[in-house]
């Protein structure tokens, strides 16, 4: 099993691998209380209107750590400001709150003639 450090920020070692099946992982190890309720609660409901994250595989609350979905491609800037994120964006913002969770969402768009959007959004369910 190969495994590479792909770590870019945050507090957690963030490892791709390949399982004993042939399919590359993304292991992430210790992550968040935030992080981890966020795949473990938001990510199923927001699956269920098109919002896509990377599938949740494994989570081990012991240590803090979860197995998600790799995702090979990167999203261009071309793709980002086209309809399909947008119309993410949009279902996104208008999904209707969970009162069993705390969402804060953080949205910044820049508009120098094509408008590029970044959103970031944190829950906590309970």
């Amino acid at each position: 099993m190969s495994v590479d450090n792909i770590s870019r920020m945050g507090i957690a070692e963030v490892a791709l691998f390949m399982d004993e099946t042939g399919h590359q992982l993304v292991e992430l190890c210790p992550v968040s209380n935030v992080e981890y309720s966020f795949y473990q609660h938001a990510a199923k409901s927001l699956a269920k209107v098109d919002i896509a994250t990377p599938k949740l595989l494994y989570a081990d609350p012991s240590l803090s750590k979860l197995r998600l979905e790799y995702i090979p491609h990167k999203v261009g800037q071309d793709e980002v400001a086209g309809d399909e994120v947008l119309s993410i964006l949009s279902r996104l913002h208008c999904y209707p709150p969970d009162p069993t969770c705390i969402c804060i969402c953080i949205c910044i768009c820049i508009c120098i003639c094509i408008c590029i959007c970044i959103c970031i959004c944190i829950c906590i369910c309970i």
